[in-house]
């Protein structure tokens, strides 16, 4: 990207894209019409505006590991997810992140060694278990990340619009483990290990949860080590909280690459899709406008406020602000172009009261 300029040496181009986390400028695409006896030799162009559609390249399967421009998007469909749960509200005159009972984070992890692809995990176990969600709380959506452990098993991280109780996932979950095979491998390797082999093995070192440590391991004895801990709900109650999950687990980019060898590349990457959305998160597309004089007064706002998010490049002009901050500048009307994307959604709707 080329050096950033001030605003009043950019000439806006004619339309304007509205994401969530930032505006991009841009004139508008050459396309012909179709129309019948269309002259090669003679094109009459028109100008349009070309909508970016649904596409499915959203989910990054190229390398096996989340790229930049990859994790981008992932963050994009995030903050759709937020919109569509209503966790946006209005205190004073600006806008905040409440999601206290609306999103929760989900982990799901094998029991024991994996001896499946990871597309056959996905396919045979992940997809039971989004089944099974769906059909238990109608409307659910979600967000789902797929790792992979120092151990070399694939694990999965979600973001869903309902608190999910843990133990209906655990059954669930475990349910569809025993059938691969992923809880007899748990049993086999834990049957008959006595209570400080069974501590050595997961490492839990901490003196005051001896007690803890203790029951947890007389309840798996009791149930014949049929009922492992494989998943991991947190009903996410503040901003601080969702940035944490999510720049630590969910979006966060794979970096470090280029200090790994060749086998553990190999070892750490990924088979197949790296994150997956629901169909109503990933039909959404980021409106776009034609430049009026009331997005324009609002670019003016923005101009005055914050100029330093402004980058001019040779095609594009891109403003590195989220649409929350947009609202807190009193940019209203770029903010309700945003919005109308959730009306029939059942997200935000701020200016309704």
């Amino acid at each position: 990207m080329n050096r950033k300029l001030q605003f009043e040496d950019i000439r806006f181009p004619e339309v304007i894209k509205i994401k969530p986390n930032s505006l991009v400028l841009y004139e508008p695409r050459k396309v012909y019409t179709g129309k019948e006896g269309y002259d090669e030799n003679s094109r009459n162009e028109e100008t349009t505006i070309t909508k970016l559609l649904p596409q499915d390249k959203r989910k990054n399967t190229s390398s096996g590991f989340l790229s930049d421009r990859a994790g981008a998007r992932l963050k994009t469909f995030i903050k759709y997810l937020f919109w569509m749960s209503g966790c946006y509200k209005i205190q004073g005159s600006k806008m905040i992140l409440r999601p206290s009972g609306k999103i929760s984070f989900i982990t799901l992890t094998l029991s024991s060694s994996q001896v499946h692809t990871d597309n056959y995990i996905k396919k045979q176990m992940l997809n039971q278990f989004i089944t099974e969600l769906s059909k238990k709380y109608v409307g659910i959506k979600y967000i789902w990340r797929a790792e992979r452990q120092k151990n070399g098993r694939i694990h999965f991280h979600f973001l869903v619009n309902k608190f999910i109780p843990w133990r209906w996932c655990r059954v669930v979950w475990n349910r569809i483990q025993a059938k691969e095979g992923y809880i007899a491998g748990y049993q086999a390797k834990f049957t008959g290990m006595c209570f400080e082999q069974w501590l050595s093995v997961n490492k839990y070192t901490n003196i005051n949860k001896i007690s803890e440590y203790k029951n947890s391991y007389l309840k798996n004895v009791n149930n014949g080590w049929s009922d492992p801990n494989s998943i991991d709900v947190v009903d996410l109650r503040s901003a601080k909280e969702i940035y944490y999950y999510i720049s630590k687990y969910l979006a966060k980019n794979d970096r470090g690459l280029n200090d790994m060898s060749v086998e553990m590349k190999e070892l750490m990457k990924i088979e197949g899709y790296l994150y997956y959305c629901s169909s109503e998160i990933s039909q959404l597309s980021a409106p776009v406008e034609m430049l009026s004089n009331k997005i324009l007064h609002d670019l003016e706002i923005i101009k005055r406020s914050a100029p330093d998010c402004i980058f001019h490049d040779q095609f594009f002009t891109l403003i590195k602000l989220p649409i929350e901050t947009l609202f807190d500048l009193g940019c209203y009307n770029i903010y309700r172009i945003f919005t109308t994307t959730f009306d029939d959604t059942g997200g935000n709707n701020l200016f309704s009261t």
